[in-house]
């Protein structure tokens, strides 16, 4: 999102610091994270002038937040490799790999196809049928998983075994 101003302060989108705060959840005890992203794996080329420069700044900004969302989700899941690999060895050597590190469940959704939507042009109806498409994506991602017996059941959902059934979102 592009900065905001007020007479004494300047805001900006919290990705500039991170855009998945994984460590942090980690840091405050989180065991089971998911991470529900809006920037597919792979980027979309550019469209538009390269030579623009605001279209340039824009592009800029896209490819680092999706660049900096892939490298949390990486440390997270080298983490992970790193805690599974301590286990294999013996325990003479865990020293070597420094403090113990649980491993951490991390799911996540995000789409397969970057969604195009321009920063300071957007309408409406372009953010309704974003998040329909998220909301389809979601759908899709909670199929492919077997959640826990004990997960919580929110109480506005038609049912445990579709948890997103009933749950509409509007503008």
């Amino acid at each position: 999102m592009p900065p905001e101003f007020n007479d004494e302060e300047t805001f900006i989108d919290g990705v500039m610091r991170s855009s998945a705060p994984l460590q942090q959840a980690i840091s405050d005890g989180a065991t089971d994270i998911w991470a529900v992203l809006c920037h597919a794996e792979n980027l979309n080329p550019m469209q538009g002038n390269a030579r623009n420069a605001k279209a340039f700044f824009e592009r800029v900004m896209e490819i680092f937040s999706n660049e900096r969302v892939n490298n949390d989700l990486l440390i997270t899941q080298l983490r992970n490799l790193l805690a599974r690999f301590r286990e294999q060895l013996p325990p003479e050597f865990h020293h070597l790999l420094g403090p113990h590190r649980e491993e951490v469940s991390l799911r996540i959704v995000r789409p397969k196809v970057q969604p195009t939507l321009k920063m300071n042009t957007f309408t409406p109806e372009e953010i309704e049928d974003l998040i329909q498409r998220g909301q389809r994506c979601a759908e899709e991602a909670l199929e492919r998983w077997v959640l826990p017996s004990d997960a919580p059941a929110n109480p506005n959902h038609a049912s445990q075994t579709a948890p997103l059934s009933g749950l509409r979102l509007s503008l």
